[in-house]
C-alpha cells in the first residue's frame, strides 16, 4: 500500500516515488529511535584465535528474540559477497 500511495502522491513518477518512500522511512525510523530494544541475541565469531568478535542484535520483545524465525548471526568473508555489493560498501567507507 505504501508503494501505491507513493506513486499516487508523485503522479506516477517512479524516481520521485522512491525518494518519497525513503523520506517516509527515515521519519518512521526517527519515531522508533527512542524505543528501548532490550531483548535479542548475542553471537560470537573466532577467527584462527586472532580475532574474537561479539555481536549483539536487539529487538523490542522477548518472543521475537527467541523465535526460530529470528535470523541467526552469520559471518561471511569478502569472497562470499557479490562484487558489486563489496565495491559499493568500500566506496561508502571512503
Amino acid at each position: 500500500m505504501d508503494c501505491k500511495k507513493a506513486l499516487a502522491e508523485t503522479k506516477g513518477d517512479l524516481e520521485k516515488a522512491q525518494s518519497y518512500l525513503r523520506t517516509k522511512g527515515l521519519s518512521s525510523a526517527d519515531k522508533k529511535s527512542g524505543r528501548l530494544a532490550a531483548e535479542g541475541r548475542i553471537g560470537k565469531y573466532i577467527d584462527d584465535a586472532r580475532i574474537y568478535v561479539l555481536i549483539e542484535v536487539n529487538c523490542e520483545t522477548d518472543f521475537v528474540g527467541t523465535e526460530a524465525a529470528c535470523p541467526q548471526v552469520q559471518f561471511v568473508s569478502i569472497e562470499g559477497i557479490l562484487e558489486t555489493i563489496a565495491t559499493k560498501e568500500k566506496e561508502l567507507e571512503m
